[in-house]
């Protein structure tokens, strides 16, 4: 038996690492660099550095990790 050993490319590293990030920003970015992608708006791997570089805390602080309501209730203008 031979024991084999692969080593993973620096790109495979590379896109370990941003996923990790990019995970930790939450639904809602993920979702916006989604669109981006299936709607061919730019390059993959400079979105996901540019989504990776994304500060957590600033997004989360915010509220900008979450997904906004489907739903947004009109109420008339009061004169």
């Amino acid at each position: 038996m031979s024991s084999r050993i692969t080593v993973p490319s620096s790109v495979d590293i590379r896109l370990r690492h941003l996923a990790r990030q990019i995970h930790r920003l939450g639904p809602n970015p993920l979702f916006q660099m989604m669109r981006q992608l299936a709607s061919g708006d730019g390059e993959p791997i400079a979105l996901f550095e540019r989504y990776g570089a994304l500060p957590v805390d600033l997004i989360a602080a915010y509220g900008g990790d979450k997904f906004p309501p489907n739903v947004f209730l009109l109420r008339p203008r009061s004169s």
